[in-house]
This record gives structure tokens, C-alpha cells and sequence, in this order.
């Protein structure tokens, strides 16, 4: 009875300790590196002022920075744009990080112009597909002018938060606590938001 009994218990441990390097080694897989909850990464996840959709009180937030004129960031844009629409429990946060030039930072206004309408992620959309914006041009560009202190703040907001950060360049995640610099496909997205509601 003895030995049956540690042999089930060895078993288990067996099990157990699999589970363990099995969660290490996945979490090696994932792109990214974990990140201490500083006051910095603590008071960029709790960012009320940029555009946002989900829940505010969300179980996960991912902070989402990107530049209208990256390559990486307008290949990653339907991937990230179909697990948004799927995980309406997930607080999205978008990060108008505008770093290739004057064109980027008037996309990046045109952006945030927008989510005073109510607009932004069709502006988005738009941006990140063609460029071009469609619209009440004339109301944009009154909400330019009325919103520019708010969207100067903004834009600096998020350089100090990207600064202190680390990143060196778009696209960048922040997924909780997990910092991811570059592409993610609509997979990894997925399996960060998982890894951290699950606490990992």
C-alpha cells in the first residue's frame, strides 16, 4: 500500500514538474520579455486619455503603439483588428507613437481628431489601409484646431511612456506586463491575452 502510494505521489510530481517546464518553455516561445509593474508600465496601463475600446476595468489591457507610416505596424493592423473584434472583455489601448516624420504625425493628429467624434477606429482602419481618410473634412479640421492642445498632450504623452519604456521603434506591445518589440500575428496576440488573464 506503501509503495502504491508513492508511486502515485512520484507520478504526480512527475506530472506536476512537466506542467511547470511546459508553462516555462511556452512562455520562452511567446514573443516578448516580462517586465517589472513599475509606476511607469503601472500608470501607462491605466492611461484613460488615449484612444480606447473594451472595458475600462478590463481583466488585460494591451497597449497598442504604432506609426501610420510602419510597414510592420500596417501588416500587423487586421490581425490585431480581428482579435479586437473577438475579445470584446480585453481593453485596447492605442498608442498614436508617430516616429518616421512629419507625415506620421499628421496621421497621428487626423487620428486622434477622430476619436472626438467618435471616429478613431475607422479613421484607423483608413490609415493604416490607404492613407487617406474619408469624411467630413471640414468638421476634422475644426476638431483639429478646437482638440490641438489635447492632441499635443497626447502625443507627448505617449513619446515619454515609449521612451521610458525602452522601445526603440514601432510596432511595440504591451500586453499586462509582457513588452513585445515588432510584429505579432493574430495567433500570438491571441495566446498573450490568454497568458495574462491566466496570470502568467
Amino acid at each position: 500500500m506503501a509503495a502504491r502510494l508513492r508511486l502515485i505521489l512520484g507520478l504526480l510530481a512527475v506530472v506536476l514538474s512537466g506542467f511547470v517546464v511546459g508553462s516555462a518553455i511556452d512562455a520562452l516561445r511567446l514573443p516578448g520579455t516580462d517586465i517589472a509593474l513599475s509606476p511607469t508600465v503601472r500608470d501607462a496601463l491605466a492611461d484613460h486619455a488615449s484612444p480606447s475600446v473594451g472595458p475600462v476595468r478590463a481583466p488585460v489591457t494591451v497597449l497598442i503603439f504604432t506609426d501610420y507610416r510602419c510597414a510592420v505596424c500596417r501588416r500587423d493592423h487586421d490581425d490585431v483588428a480581428r482579435v479586437i473584434a473577438s475579445r470584446p472583455d480585453v481593453r485596447f489601448v492605442f498608442k498614436e507613437w508617430a516616429v518616421l516624420g512629419s507625415v506620421s504625425r499628421e496621421a497621428a493628429r487626423i487620428a486622434l481628431a477622430a476619436a472626438h467624434q467618435g471616429r478613431y477606429l475607422r479613421v484607423r482602419d483608413q490609415l493604416m489601409r490607404s492613407a487617406t481618410v474619408e469624411g467630413d473634412w471640414p468638421r476634422l479640421r475644426r476638431d483639429l484646431a478646437r482638440h490641438r492642445g489635447d492632441i499635443d498632450a497626447e502625443l507627448a504623452r505617449t513619446g515619454r511612456q515609449a521612451f521610458a519604456l525602452g522601445l526603440p521603434g514601432t510596432p511595440a506591445y504591451l500586453i499586462e506586463r509582457r513588452l513585445v518589440i515588432g510584429g505579432l500575428s493574430e495567433r500570438q496576440l491571441r495566446r498573450l491575452i490568454e497568458r495574462a488573464a491566466n496570470g502568467g
